[in-house]
C-alpha cells in the first residue's frame, strides 16, 4: 500500500529548495544514500518498516500527486531538490539517464580483454538506446576502429535518443580528439554547430576519411 501524502506531512518537515526531509518527531535528517544494481545511487527513507525514495517523497509532498516516473533533470539521482526533479515518461527518463564519465565522452568506456590464446584485445564500448527505448551497447575493436569512429556512432545515436546533456559532454570529448581536429581541417570545417548537426549523419565510417 503507498504512503499517502497527508502521512507524509505528518511525518515530516520538508525543505524543498535543497532536497530534504526532516522528521517531525526528532528533527533529524531522514534517508540515507542506497545502491541501487551496479553503480546507481538513490536516497532512500524508511517509513513504518517500508522504504521509500526520498525524490518520490519530496516530489509528492510538493505537487500532491506520485508520478509514475520522475526525472532528475542534471542527471545526479542524489540531486533531490525540486527544481531538479519532474514528471517524466519512461522514454524520457532514459534519455536523460546518467553514464560514467569519461575522457572519450559520456556512455564511451575502454575495456581490455585477453583471449584464449593470451591476446590482449582493446575496444571501446558505445551505450545508446535503440529503437525500442532499450538500452544497447556496440564495440568498436582499437584495431580496427579509431576513437573518433566511437564518438561519430554515438553523437549519430544520441543525437536522436539523448538528452542535450550527454550532447555536450561528447562534443566537448571530440573538440579534445586530434583526430576530430584533423576531420575538420581537411574539410575545412569552422563551425562545431554546423558541424555537429548536419555533415556528421553522412560521415561514419570516418576511417575512410581519415586515412584518404
Amino acid at each position: 500500500m503507498t504512503i499517502t501524502i497527508q502521512r507524509l506531512h505528518e511525518l515530516f518537515q520538508a525543505d524543498f529548495e535543497n532536497g530534504i526531509l526532516y522528521r517531525r518527531d526528532t528533527g533529524k535528517v531522514a534517508g540515507g544514500k542506497c545502491r541501487v544494481g551496479k553503480d546507481t545511487y538513490y536516497c532512500r527513507v524508511q517509513i513504518d518498516k517500508r522504504n521509500y525514495y526520498l525524490h518520490r517523497l519530496i516530489f509528492a509532498m510538493k505537487h500532491g500527486y506520485f508520478p509514475k516516473t520522475i526525472d532528475h533533470i542534471d542527471g545526479d539521482t542524489l540531486n533531490c531538490k525540486i527544481d531538479n526533479l519532474r514528471d517524466a515518461s519512461t522514454s524520457d527518463n532514459m534519455r536523460n539517464r546518467s553514464f560514467k564519465p569519461s575522457d572519450w565522452g559520456t556512455g564511451i568506456t575502454h575495456h581490455k580483454i585477453k583471449t584464449k590464446g593470451g591476446k590482449l584485445n582493446e575496444y571501446y564500448r558505445v551505450s545508446y538506446l535503440n529503437d525500442h527505448g532499450k538500452l544497447s551497447y556496440q564495440h568498436f575493436s582499437m584495431r580496427e576502429y579509431t576513437l573518433l569512429e566511437a564518438q561519430a556512432f554515438a553523437l549519430n545515436k544520441r543525437s536522436k535518443t539523448f538528452s542535450d546533456r550527454h550532447l555536450e559532454t561528447l562534443i566537448n570529448a571530440m573538440n579534445a580528439n586530434p583526430e576530430f581536429q584533423a576531420f575538420k581541417n581537411r574539410h575545412q570545417y569552422k563551425d562545431n554547430t554546423t558541424w555537429q548537426t548536419t555533415d556528421l549523419k553522412v560521415s561514419i565510417p570516418l576511417r575512410r576519411v581519415l586515412n584518404s
